[in-house]
């Protein structure tokens, strides 16, 4: 995404709105809540024409994205550009028949399933979540839809990226975009 110096200075003032919560949900963990961004209507608004914005230029027909977060910004973002949206759920949260993958967190397990009539072979797919950490959720993600579901994932789009983390290997074909990105771990305010 080609950014003006405007949008650059909006995506520094939105870095500057996430609150770190130290040691949540384990000890070592500093957690990024994007809460405080979503409840501003100033701040919602430019995230969202952000996310909609790094792959405005890729053809898709819908948005698939993870529980729990990733729900809301691929539903709005679903709604503003006319994009079918598909939720991937927990174990046991969807009522009709389901496919699913086990992966692995950067600390601990998951799964994450689909209803197995969602998607038709063929279809496009951007995913999208809140945060890209070491990847292991939107790369289980994109495994489930390209491999079991046989769709085409155009790529992953997250509101961050935690660049100082080691990230899993990806497709070469799944290009991963985020609208801010951290080099170095976040450190949370006294």
């Amino acid at each position: 995404m080609d950014l003006t110096n405007l949008e650059q200075r909006v995506i520094n003032d939105l870095k500057s709105r996430i609150e770190v919560v130290p040691d949540f949900p384990k000890a070592g963990v500093q957690f990024l809540d994007i809460f405080s961004l979503l409840r501003d209507t100033e701040s919602s608004c430019m995230l969202y024409n952000l996310m909609e914005k790094l792959f405005d230029s890729k053809d898709y027909d819908v948005i698939v994205s993870p529980e729990a977060r990733g729900f809301g910004l691929g539903q709005v973002m679903g709604r503003d550009l006319k994009k079918g949206f598909i939720p991937a759920r927990k174990p046991g949260k969807l009522p009709r028949a389901t496919i699913g993958i086990d992966y692995e967190l950067e600390y601990g397990t998951a799964r994450l399933e689909v209803h197995e009539d969602d998607l038709a072979p063929g279809t496009r797919v951007l995913v999208v979540d809140d945060l890209m950490a070491t990847g292991g959720t939107a790369r289980a993600l994109v495994k489930l839809l390209s491999q079991q579901f046989d769709c085409k994932v155009i790529g992953v789009a997250t509101l961050i990226s935690l660049d100082y983390l080691e990230r899993v290997d990806f497709p070469d074909s799944c290009e991963l975009r985020s609208v801010i990105y951290y080099d170095e771990p976040p450190l949370a305010e006294d």
